[in-house]
């Protein structure tokens, strides 16, 4: 049936929803990214209410030269969804991810509609186990509660390409395919531009995930001040799905790259640099932070306070 509903794909910076810069009716979003660090942007879907939407066909526009390939486009919903992401690069500078969903508010009891990918049958119409992205309705014939849900995540490295202070556009576009039945009307294109700022003295985000672990990141950066290399380095985590570096081939040179100092002692020790990042990473407190360690006598950092406020200013952290 002709769908009625208008459809909002938000892009937000974390699956909790974190905002970027604008406002709530505007389709233009800014943020700030480092160089070489992972640029990360999530859909949130919603709709105004309405009952007769029937599907959501996106495309996610970037260049790849302002990105150290490859993206990745993850941490999907995937009921009810008929088109899993593609990469399309009809031109140099301007690449496309394809994705879609079909009846995203609700869909029949009766069962499958009889699309390839993901669209599952539904047999049950009980409220919050027949609907595709709406977990409030029972079935077509239902009232929608409007609800949030988060479509996809995408990331990409920043490239130093881009230049300190120049910009990399992301684009969520319906591009005539917001509803495989009418378009009408449909959802407004929205806009990410990440303005590139100086790399990172120490980033902490060492498996590329957009998140800072302590169980990953951490672990990986004592190993590595421990002199540990290869499968010992990279061996028995458990990586995040949106993990970029996850071998030693690849951890090893971005860690080469970076400095952890964060006592000020102009050295990187595993027993005392090593366990302040974990700490911070599992949300110590000051003075909990420190306890039990024996600093260099050079160090310049050596009070709580001070060296978390030394980390979030050298690793652009908010701990």
């Amino acid at each position: 049936f002709a769908a009625s509903a208008t459809q909002v794909v938000q892009p937000v910076k974390d699956a909790s929803g974190t905002a970027f810069s604008g406002t709530s009716s505007t389709t233009a979003w800014t943020g700030t990214a480092a160089v070489g660090s992972v640029v990360t942007i999530v859909g949130r879907y919603r709709t105004d209410g309405n009952l007769n939407e029937s599907g959501l066909g996106l495309k996610i526009l970037y260049d790849e030269t302002q990105f150290i390939n490859p993206v990745s486009v993850t941490a999907l919903t995937t009921k009810c969804m008929i088109a899993a992401p593609q990469i399309q690069t009809p031109t140099t500078g301007s690449s496309k991810i394809v994705l879609g969903w079909i009846d995203t508010a609700a869909r029949s009891p009766a069962g499958s509609v009889g699309w390839p990918y993901l669209a599952d049958p539904v047999t049950s119409s009980t409220a919050g186990t027949s609907p595709c992205l709406n977990p409030s309705l029972s079935n077509d014939t239902g009232s929608v509660v409007p609800g949030e849900v988060n479509l996809f995540q995408f990331q990409g490295t920043l490239s130093s390409s881009v230049g300190v202070n120049g910009t990399a556009t992301v684009k969520i576009i319906a591009d005539g395919n917001v509803s495989y039945a009418n378009p009408s009307p449909g959802m407004a294109d929205q806009t990410v531009t990440i303005t590139a700022v100086a790399p990172l003295a120490c980033n902490l985000d060492v498996d590329g995930s957009g998140s800072n672990q302590a169980l990953v990141d951490g672990v990986l950066l004592i190993r590595n001040m421990l002199g540990i290399t290869g499968a010992q380095l990279d061996g028995g985590l458990a990586y995040p799905a949106s993990a970029t570096r996850t071998t030693a081939s690849t951890i090893s040179p971005f860690l080469a790259g970076q400095n952890y100092d964060v006592d000020g002692s102009s050295s990187q020790q595993a027993l005392v640099d090593g366990v302040l990042l974990i700490r911070l990473m599992l949300n110590l407190n000051d003075v909990d932070l420190v306890k039990g360690l024996s600093f260099p006598s050079s160090a310049t950092f050596t009070t709580g306070a001070a060296i978390r406020a030394n980390v979030n200013s050298r690793c652009g952290t908010s701990f």
